[in-house]
């Protein structure tokens, strides 16, 4: 049986991850950026911590690209603004490449396009035609970040032997989309097609192509979400039972 070593992730006031300690409270990872997410990650020799791709809440740093997934979009850390357009249009501002309103130490975007605000709603600028419909977090409308450290505290345990149990249902709900739709464990989903050209290639292939994620659910929490993947495909290569992404309920 393979030992599991137990790590513990810190965040800033936007739930960015910046460090990462062991049990003794020693530091084997780190993250330093600029106010737009431009730098390296250092990890401690021997700890393995090198699959940290965590960024900005909702994104991933990819390697291969030097992008941050965000799901619906991709961010580049060094020009600070979204590699695709705005899925929404001008009714997301003028501005249709711009992240998080070009305020990331106050702002932020965990999915690239209007976001879901569990019963919130779009913060900032509703009435005005040129922020109307468009979505984004801020911390002043959260309470001071009182509502996004219940999800996510300042120091979550990535991985560990000893399983809190106490407080776990016995059995989890199915997983369920936002629109209603029930996703069962396992499901492949795929993101919105990125449209390049044919003779360019990205992550291995030529062409247009979607970024492909598998349905999971914490045992622990029963919370679902989405897990990306390392490979990508294109339209036709889709497996008849992939699903287009949404939002977790749940």
């Amino acid at each position: 049986m393979t030992a599991t070593t137990a790590f513990y992730l810190h965040a800033d006031h936007l739930n960015t991850p910046r460090l990462a300690t062991n049990h003794a409270g020693q530091e084997v990872w780190r993250w330093k950026s600029n106010a737009f997410g431009e730098g390296i990650a250092i990890e401690t020799s021997g700890s393995g911590l090198s699959a940290i791709n965590l960024r900005f809440p909702g994104q991933y740093y990819d390697s291969e690209s030097g992008l941050y997934y965000n799901y619906f979009r991709d961010y580049d850390p060094q020009t600070g603004r979204y590699v695709e357009s705005d899925p929404i249009g001008l009714k997301g501002g003028l501005n249709t490449y711009g992240y998080a309103y070009q305020n990331p130490i106050n702002n932020f975007d965990p999915d690239g396009r209007l976001v879901w605000f569990l019963g919130l709603g779009a913060l900032g600028g509703a009435g005005t035609s040129a922020t109307a419909g468009a979505g984004f977090w801020t911390m002043g409308g959260l309470l001071g970040g009182a509502v996004l450290t219940a999800s996510i505290s300042g120091s979550t345990p990535q991985t560990s032997t000893e399983t809190e149990t106490k407080n776990c249902p016995k059995t989890c709900p199915p997983c369920r989309t936002v629109s209603g739709r029930i996703i069962p464990v396992g499901t492949l989903g795929y993101r919105p097609l990125d449209v390049i050209p044919d003779d360019q290639m990205q992550h291995g292939v030529y062409g247009s192509h979607h970024n492909m994620f598998i349905a999971h659910q914490n045992p622990n929490n029963c919370q679902c979400f989405w897990q990306k993947q390392s490979y990508v495909l294109k339209p036709e290569q889709l497996p008849a039972t992939a699903v287009p992404m949404e939002h977790f309920a749940n």
